[in-house]
């Protein structure tokens, strides 16, 4: 499934039951998204794969900062953004990471914290 920078991929097993699924962007400059349903635990990870070309961590860009990205979600019970393992290809521009939810989440430019 894709979508603008997302695309998701469910191995087989990865949901009980056919479901919706949504993506959904408020700001194209800014990598930051909500999966849904919200809250759905899949019984096998699902691997999501951003596409970070013209963003701040984008080497080609005009904004480019010199940071690497760092995918996070945000915790209901804390507030707090927590990170989550990815893969960072430098040369493709993607980061993917295994989710084993749908939640809010971020790519965010790590500059060396």
């Amino acid at each position: 499934i894709g979508g603008g920078r997302y695309e998701l991929i469910f191995p087989l097993g990865s949901v009980g039951a056919p479901t919706v699924v949504t993506i959904s962007e408020w700001d194209s400059n800014v990598l930051e998204c909500e999966m849904g349903p919200h809250g759905i635990v899949f019984d096998q990870p699902v691997t999501l794969r951003i596409d970070y070309a013209g963003t701040n961590a984008d080497p080609s860009s005009s904004n480019f900062d010199g940071s690497r990205p760092e995918f996070r979600w945000l915790n209901p019970e804390t507030s707090l953004w927590e990170a989550l393992p990815g893969t960072d290809d430098p040369e493709g521009l993607k980061y993917t990471v295994q989710l084993a939810h749908f939640s809010q989440y971020a790519l965010f430019g790590k500059a060396g914290w």
